[in-house]
This record gives structure tokens, sequence and C-alpha cells, in this order.
């Protein structure tokens, strides 16, 4: 209900305030020793081109689809609210020699809408969750639900597709059934290869990710089901690609999505999903609600790698309208995993910087 979700969303606020006053908004006090679980389910797709296109149909524009409930959106008319912590934001400035016209973009065309999931599911989403990366020639787009593949002067390659439809050699798995977004589309490009993910918040919740086999997003993909630990809702998944692992982060939730249980930080063992190799796993830390951290992302690398051994960074912004005691700033820890021996990843490997 509206007032579930409203107050899942207060609790996530009271409990990111408390913990930071509780740990002085300085390092965690405490993480739980890391865990690894082994891939659910893995299957090697058809290729993304063999994917049939959806017929046409006339969809009302006012369709609106529903799913599960997130904690953090009040379907509510948006009202005008005043900060009690409101301050100038520090980063603004007058003057100075910035170009008055942004440079052009290399390339700019019109990629999928909201109506591509009225196509494929007979109505729309809000918002939209548009999400999408560039490669050396084709650039791979998400609209919540959907998926499309484009060259980089915007020539379609392939009709919009359900993202489920991508894990169909899964079987009965609830990635190849369900369609639930939070869509994530990353290009490795230390591997030449793309890295497509949506959750399945069907307790006891799934995180289903896609590499393709090759640097050809049109081609086929090696599929995974991953279950999520402790049985929390895994909200709002963002990846990066770093050269010893994919990172993932979450905000956590209880079973009926209506209180926040913490945030959890995953490693995913990239060299053997590049190859599809079924015993790939994911080391996860939990990080409970007490700690007061949640909105957390991982680094995603675009350039030359790191200093070999160099773990993700992890960040997190703070600021006094959330009732951080340091004010506005940000929070870095550093995640260096350990997949032959997943024990030895002490909850120092989670420090902050």
């Amino acid at each position: 209900t509206e007032a579930d979700v409203e107050a899942g969303a207060e609790a996530f606020a009271a409990h990111r305030a408390d913990g930071i006053a509780a740990v002085g908004g300085g390092p965690p006090v405490d993480c739980a020793k890391p865990i690894a679980v082994r891939a659910n389910a893995v299957a090697l797709s058809q290729p993304v081109s063999t994917i049939p296109a959806t017929p046409f149909r006339d969809v009302d524009p006012n369709a609106e689809l529903t799913g599960p409930g997130n904690p953090l959106v009040k379907k509510a008319p948006i009202k005008g609210m005043s900060l009690p912590y409101a301050d100038p934001d520090g980063a603004i400035q007058s003057g100075g020699n910035a170009p008055f016209v942004m440079p052009p973009t290399l390339a700019n065309f019109e990629g999928m809408s909201n109506a591509a999931n009225g196509q494929l599911f007979g109505g729309f989403l809000s918002p939209p969750d548009t999400n999408g990366d560039v490669g050396k020639t084709q650039y791979v787009q998400t609209v919540n639900l959907a998926v499309q593949v484009f060259r980089l002067d915007g020539t379609p390659l392939t009709a919009p597709f359900k993202m489920s439809s991508l894990f169909a050699a899964l079987g009965s798995n609830i990635c190849a059934t369900d369609d639930d977004g939070d869509p994530i589309v990353l290009y490795d490009h230390l591997a030449d290869r793309w890295f497509i993910s949506q959750f399945a918040l069907t307790s006891p919740f799934h995180q289903c990710v896609a590499v393709s086999q090759t640097g050809d997003a049109t081609g086929a993909y090696y599929v995974y089901d991953f279950v999520m630990p402790n049985n929390f809702a895994n909200d709002y998944p963002h990846f990066g690609v770093w050269p010893d692992a994919y990172y993932m982060t979450d905000n956590q939730f209880n079973a009926s999505l209506t209180a926040f249980t913490g945030a959890g930080v995953f490693a995913y063992d990239r060299s053997k999903m590049l190859v599809g190799d079924p015993t790939a796993t994911y080391i996860y830390f939990d990080q409970p609600a007490a700690l007061g951290i949640g909105g957390q992302l991982p680094s995603d690398l675009d350039g030359p790698p790191p200093p070999a051994g160099t773990g993700n960074i992890f960040a997190m912004f703070t600021a006094n309208e959330f009732g951080d005691p340091g004010g506005d700033g940000m929070r870095l820890w550093e995640f260096t995993p350990d997949f032959d021996t997943p024990a030895a990843v002490a909850k120092a490997a989670i420090a902050a910087i």
C-alpha cells in the first residue's frame, strides 16, 4: 500500500541518520564476515539478433504497469518542501573561463522511449529508468524492462525486446519469466564484452546478470541467476566494471519491502563469468542499517586499469539534509575480493578512506 511504501522510505531515512550518528560519521564500526554465494543457474542464451520482434499492438496511452512496491518511491503528488539543514551549495562558482556553449556530441540519435514498454508489456512505467552504455561500434540501451541495440550512428540492430527474453535459456527460472526492472547496462572495455542486469523482486530475491560471449551485443550471452543473501530485497542495484570483479551495491529491505535493513556490497567473479563458468560466485558483505549506509555506489572503470591489486572504491555522499553529523561530504571504502579464499576477505577489506 502507499502507506507501507511511505513507511519504508521514512524508515530508510531514520536508520541512516541514527546509524551515522552512532559511528560519528567515520568508518563502519563493524561489518559481518564475508560470505560467498555460487550462481543459482547458468546458461548460454540464444543470439540476441534471433529474439523475435513483438508484433505491433495498440496500447492505451494511460495504461500504467504495476509491479513490486519500491520503498524509496512515494506515489503521491510532488510537493514543495523546506529542508531544515539546507545551506548554499559550496560547489557553485561564478565567473571563470568555462565555455558558454557545451561542445557537440559525437553522435546524437533517438533511442527507445517508454513506448517500447507499452509495445512489449501493454503498459508504461514511471519513471522509465533509462540506462545504456557505449562500446566500440554499438550502443545498448534499456528503458526499464525493454532492451535495444544500435549502431553508433543510431541504426537499430535489434527491435526492442523484453529483458527476460535474454534469459530464456534458463527455462522456468524467474530471470526468464519476470521483468521487474532497475536495469543496468555496462560495456567492459577491458574484455570487449557487454554486461546487462535487472533484479527479480520475488522472495528470496534474485539478481539476473548477462555477460556477452563476444564484443557483439547482438550475439549470445552467458546468463546467470544469483540468489540474494539473507532474504533481503535488493533494491537500487548498481554495478561497476573493475579488473578483478564486477562490483555491485544495493539498498536492502525486508521481504515485505517495508523496512530498510542496510546496504549490501558484492564482488562477482568477473574472470569466471567472462567464460560462462557455472561455478562463478559473488562475495558479499552485509552493512546493517545501524551503520547508516545507503545509496552507496561502486566505481566503474572507463579508462586504463588501476595498479594491480587496487580494490574497487565505493562512495556515498553525506548531507546535513539527511541529518549526517559530518555535513555535506563523501564517504569512501575499498573492497578487494579473494575468490579462491573468500573467508580471507576480512572486514578490513571494506575500509574507510
